[in-house]
C-alpha cells in the first residue's frame, strides 16, 4: 500500500518494550492517517575525554524503579565537532526515556550530545522529513482505532508541496462563573463554551451552573469534527487547565487527543505548554505576542482588530469581571452569549491570519507546528541549525531542557 499526503507531527508509543514511531498525517482528501515506524531506534553521542576504551560506555547503567538501565549497543562513529573531525560514541537505549538516566552516567567519560532531542523530533531529523509538507511511504496497511488509515512502514520520504494541506481547524472560547473576580476551577465552573469551525459555530451553556454536561458536550464536539489543529486564545495557560480541573472534579475523561487521551501540560517555563496527542494545538496568544509587531497590549480583540478581523464596534464588550453579573441577569445574559461568540469568531478569524506563517515555520524549522509556534525566535533559529547540522554530520551541542518520559 502507497500512501501520499502530508505530515502534521510525530510521537511514539510502546509496544513489547520497544518504541514505535507514529507519524500523524492527512492524505490529499484531508482524511486522518498514522505511519508506524519499529525500526527507529533512540540514541545519543558522547565525544570522549581522551582515551576512553569502548567497554566503559557499554557498562555503563542505572536504576530506576527497581529496574536496571543499560545501553542496548554502542558503536563507534566518526563526525564533525564544531567543524573538526571527531570520533565519538553512539550509545542507543532500548526506549526513549532511558535516554536522562543514561546520559548522567556517560557524561563522566566525554562530552554528551544530543540527548535532549525529543525522539519524534529526532524521527523527523534523521529521515529529512518536513512537518506541514508532504510525505511518501509504502507499507502494510494495519485497522487504526483512532486514525481513518494506518500503514506500517520503514522509510518515509518528504516532498516539497507548493500548495497548502486540507486542514480542520477548531477554535473554541470558554467563559467562567466569577463571583469573586478572578474564576477559581475548584469552585467556580464553566457557564459557556463556543466552538468555530469551517462548517460553522455552536455555543453550549451550562444548564443551573452546572458544567458537566457542556463538558460532555465540548468532549464529543471535538471528536466527532476531529480536527487536525485546535486554537484558542491564552488556552495553554487559562483554558484548558481551567477545563481539566473541572474535567477532574466531574470524574469525566477529557479525551480530545485524536487517540483518546487527555490533554498533556508541559513543566517549567514562563510559556505552559499543552501537547494534544495527534491534533496540532496552536496558542494565537503566544503566536501574536511574538509575531505580531504595532500593537503593545495583545487582548484578543486588541489583536483582532489591529488585524482586520473584527472591530471593537463590530463585536458585543464585557468587562472580564462583569461575567457573572450577565450570566445571573436574563436580561443581560444575551450579550454574554454573544460576548462569548464573537470571542470565538475573532479567534478562528486569527487562526486564518496568523497560521499560514506558522506552516512556513514548521518547514523551515522541521518542528511541528505547535512546537513552532511556542518556540521563541532563538530556538526557532537553534531548530533549524539542528536540522541542517545532521546534514552535514555536524554534531549537535546540547542545550538542555526537554526530556523523554
Amino acid at each position: 500500500m502507497k500512501f501520499r499526503g502530508w505530515l502534521l507531527d510525530a510521537d511514539y508509543i510502546v509496544e513489547n518494550d520497544r518504541p514505535v514511531i507514529r507519524l500523524w498525517c492527512v492524505d490529499d482528501q484531508g482524511r486522518s492517517a498514522v505511519l508506524f515506524d519499529r525500526t527507529f531506534e533512540p540514541y545519543f553521542y558522547v565525544v570522549p575525554y581522551g582515551e576512553v576504551p569502548i567497554t566503559a560506555l557499554e557498562n555503563i547503567s542505572d536504576v530506576v524503579g527497581g529496574q536496571i538501565l543499560k545501553p542496548v549497543k554502542v558503536d563507534v562513529v566518526e563526525r564533525k565537532n564544531f567543524g573538526m573531525p571527531v570520533s565519538c560514541y553512539r550509545i542507543f537505549t532500548q526506549l526513549p526515556r532511558d535516554v536522562p538516566y543514561l546520559r548522567e552516567q556517560a557524561a563522566k567519560f566525554g562530552d554528551v550530545r544530543e540527548a535532549d532531542i525529543l525522539f519524534g523530533v529526532r524521527y523527523i531529523i534523521d529521515k529529512r522529513l518536513i512537518p506541514m509538507g508532504g510525505i511518501e511511504a509504502e507499507g502494510e496497511p494495519v485497522a487504526v482505532e483512532y486514525a481513518e488509515a494506518g500503514l506500517i512502514c520503514e522509510r518515509p520520504k518528504a516532498f516539497v508541496r507548493e500548495e497548502e494541506p486540507p486542514l480542520k481547524v477548531l477554535a473554541f472560547d470558554c467563559e467562567m462563573f466569577n463571583p469573586h473576580g478572578m474564576p477559581n476551577a475548584k469552585s467556580d465552573p464553566i457557564v459557556l463554551i463556543s466552538v468555530k469551525t469551517a462548517a460553522g459555530q455552536q455555543i453550549f451553556e451550562a444548564a443551573d451552573n452546572d458544567d458537566r454536561a457542556i463538558l460532555k458536550e465540548f468532549v464529543r464536539f471535538v471528536r466527532e469534527y476531529d480536527p487536525d489543529i485546535i486554537v484558542g486564545y491564552n488556552q495553554d495557560s487559562f483554558d484548558w487547565p481551567y477545563i481539566s480541573e473541572r474535567a477532574k472534579l466531574h470524574k469525566i475523561r477529557l479525551s480530545v487527543s485524536r487517540d483518546g487521551t487527555s490533554p498533556m501540560f508541559g513543566r517549567g517555563g514562563v510559556q505552559k505548554k499543552v501537547k494534544l496527542i495527534g491534533r496540532l494545538n496552536v496558542d494565537l496568544y503566544q503566536v501574536a505576542a511574538r509575531d505580531v509587531d504595532g500593537i503593545k497590549i495583545k487582548t484578543l480583540d486588541n489583536v483582532a482588530a489591529y488585524l482586520g478581523v473584527m472591530r471593537k464596534e463590530e463585536r458585543v464588550n464585557i468587562p472580564a469581571a462583569q461575567v457573572c453579573d450577565y450570566w445571573v441577569d436574563p436580561k443581560r445574559r444575551g450579550a454574554l452569549i454573544q460576548y462569548c461568540m464573537d470571542d470565538v469568531i475573532s479567534t478562528y478569524g486569527l487562526a486564518k491570519e496568523l497560521l499560514p506563517l506558522q506552516y512556513e515555520f514548521a518547514r523551515m524549522v522541521h518542528e511541528p507546528l505547535d512546537n513552532v509556534s511556542k518556540m521563541g525566535r532563538g530556538r526557532q533559529v537553534e531548530a533549524y541549525l539542528a536540522f541542517a547540522a545532521y546534514g552535514q554530520g555536524e554534531l549537535i551541542p546540547s542545550r538542555g531542557g526537554e526530556v523523554e518520559t
